[in-house]
């Protein structure tokens, strides 16, 4: 996910891709970053997903219109939480995201700030889409003072935008 030298934020392992990611930004707290993960990235991301994936697929009945279903990753829980400094692939891939953004000048160390590499938890849902024409309804992803970093594995997905300070939506391929 980064590139050569490692910095005290760079997690181990993610040097390649952050280095060559553009970021874009889209509203006051609001990045795109793309090219953050590379191939072999995402496969381990992929992997580390698959191993925790309960959802019962087998016994789940098959829809004639098939629409967004959220993963069971633990026993009955749609979510798996890490505490700050638990080491995961979740963890490296917040981190380096972050990292970008200290590293481009898009956070600063002012106090007004919230230091995006110093998270309390994390909280990582999944949500699987059929592809080629699955899509998930627009909606507001409710952060109740946190940060949400959304990535796309698979198939270009597409994404809406809306945020505070922008006068109109803005959709991407991501």
């Amino acid at each position: 996910m980064m590139a050569a030298a490692q910095t005290e934020h760079s997690p181990p392992g993610l040097q390649d891709g952050a280095e060559a990611s553009a970021v874009e930004v889209l509203d006051a707290e609001c990045y795109l970053i793309r090219d953050l993960l590379g191939p072999e990235e995402q496969a381990a991301l992929f992997q580390y997903i698959q191993e925790r994936d309960k959802t019962p697929w087998d016994s789940l009945p098959r829809a004639m219109v098939p629409s967004p279903k959220t993963l069971l990753l633990g026993e009955n829980e749609p979510s798996l939480k890490f505490e700050f400094g638990e080491q995961s692939i979740i963890g490296s891939m917040v981190e380096a995201a972050s990292d970008v953004l200290y590293r481009r000048g898009l956070r600063d160390e002012s106090s007004e700030t919230v230091d995006l590499r110093k998270y309390q938890s994390l909280t990582l849902a999944v949500i699987r889409y059929e592809a080629p024409d699955g899509r998930f309804a627009p909606h507001v992803d409710h952060c109740n003072d946190s940060y949400v970093y959304l990535a796309s594995l698979g198939c270009t997905a597409n994404f809406m935008v809306k945020g505070p300070g922008m006068a109109e939506k803005r959709a991407f391929k991501f």
